[in-house]
């Protein structure tokens, strides 16, 4: 993890770089939405077009449909405004050499522009030009919740990773998520390009209860390598692993590290913003849209860039109340964060950001 000053410039790469994350393209391991949802396929080998399906309506994935066992696979998932609407999802196989660009070939029609790595539409979904005051609407794709540094052709696939492809609208260049939560337990198990580091799980002396308990889930999901320690600021400023962060605003904001992350809030992505009123919550725009909630918890994700495979995670809460819904919905109903960019909770609601 990089440092936050390192934010402003690197997400406005983002944006600029053709064929990455934005494509200018843009839990449950290989579930990042809820229970599994199938396009069917013509028998001639042509994919239809899938309708739209609303989160929360999916059908259980068909035992026919399965790929087998024996087969090396990734998870596909092909969503519209920040993971909202389902269009696709499904367990695909892949060989040795596949790319993103294959499996999306494979498995979607699409088309290309430029030298074939940049998807300028999915299933008739095609990027738009708004010019510099309007919005625009792009794919941008992640793998195993990490925005790519690489054009579709370009990555690399490995089995059991998870691509997710979102199509919606963006406006400014300083405002982008690097990261996000709803490939859980995704990036934990597999990384990104192989790389898999041990992750940290950080919090105070107080709620040591709550990092194990995170700990406990982690492994249960099939992560291999998780740490536990203190708040230690000098280690989030330092660290190149993924970590998650444990604690009640009050706490997390003695850290300079974490101070400054949410100063930043319109640069970092995470769609929050802590005040000594309470929680806000933004737009896509990185406008402050809620604001005032006394009682809430988040989890979010943000990265210093493009492929940054050291994520930081935040679940964290305005008091211990908002704290302990954040922890208990990871820990206990981590489904209801799949396909999700950044979550927050209010009085037992999961809120999806960045709100539309």
């Amino acid at each position: 993890m990089k440092r936050v000053f390192c934010l402003i410039l690197s997400l406005f790469v983002i944006l600029v770089f053709a064929g990455g994350c934005s494509n200018r393209a843009n839990d449950n391991s290989v579930t990042p939405i809820s229970s599994s949802t199938i396009a069917s396929e013509k028998q001639t080998g042509e994919t239809a077009d899938v309708p739209l399906i609303k989160a929360g309506q999916e059908k259980k994935l068909p035992t026919e449909n399965k790929v087998a066992a024996t087969v090396d696979t990734v998870g596909l998932l092909i969503t519209k405004d920040f993971g909202e609407q389902i269009l696709f999802k499904k367990q695909v196989a892949i060989d040795k050499s596949s790319t993103v660009i294959d499996v999306l070939k494979a498995n979607l029609n699409i088309t290309t522009k430029w030298d074939g790595s940049y998807v300028s539409s999915i299933n008739g979904l095609e990027s738009q030009n708004g010019g510099i005051s309007g919005n625009n609407l792009d794919w941008f794709y992640y793998i195993n919740g990490i925005c790519s540094d690489a054009g579709a052709a370009d990555y690399s696939l490995r089995a059991g990773e998870v691509i997710w492809w979102d199509y919606h609208k963006w406006q400014s260049a300083g405002f982008a998520n690097s990261a996000v939560i709803g490939c859980y337990p995704e990036p934990f198990i597999h990384g990104y390009r192989g790389k898999v580091e041990t992750t940290t799980i950080m919090s105070s002396e107080d709620n040591l209860n709550l990092a194990n308990e995170i700990e406990k889930a982690l492994k249960n999901k099939g992560v291999n390598s998780v740490a536990t320690m203190v708040l230690d600021n000098s280690y989030l400023e330092k660290t190149r692993k993924p970590a998650i962060v444990i604690g009640t605003w009050d706490e997390l904001k003695k850290l300079d590290f974490l101070d400054k992350f949410n100063k930043a809030y319109r640069k970092t992505g995470a769609s929050v913003h802590f005040t000594d009123e309470g929680l806000e919550l933004l737009d896509y725009k990185g406008n402050v849209t809620q604001s005032g909630a006394k009682s809430a918890g988040i989890i979010v994700a943000s990265g210093s860039g493009l492929g940054d495979d050291s994520p930081l995670w935040l679940v964290a809460g305005t008091d211990p109340e908002g704290l302990q819904q954040a922890v208990d919905l990871l820990v206990k109903t981590s489904d209801k964060i799949s396909g999700l960019y950044n979550a927050a909770i209010l009085s037992g609601e999961v809120i999806r950001l960045p709100l539309q």
